[in-house]
């Protein structure tokens, strides 16, 4: 029997009529970052997540001034 891994994922849902949110799930399942807003329509949900998509990966780290 082969076991598969399944990858990094961007899981968007339906939570309520007109609340649309995503949620970023990680190789063993844990939630590693979601939206912060409600969103009124999956075209607008799937519009910011592209953005997000499109900038993380070179996003500067910003750490606290200690």
């Amino acid at each position: 029997m082969s076991t598969t891994t399944k990858p990094a994922y961007f899981d968007v849902y339906k939570d309520a009529p007109n609340s649309w949110g995503w949620q970023f799930i990680s190789i063993n399942g844990t939630i590693l970052a979601e939206s912060r807003q409600d969103y009124t329509s999956e075209q607008a949900v799937l519009r910011d997540l592209r953005t997000v998509q499109a900038n993380a990966s070179s996003a500067p780290v910003e750490l606290p001034d200690e």
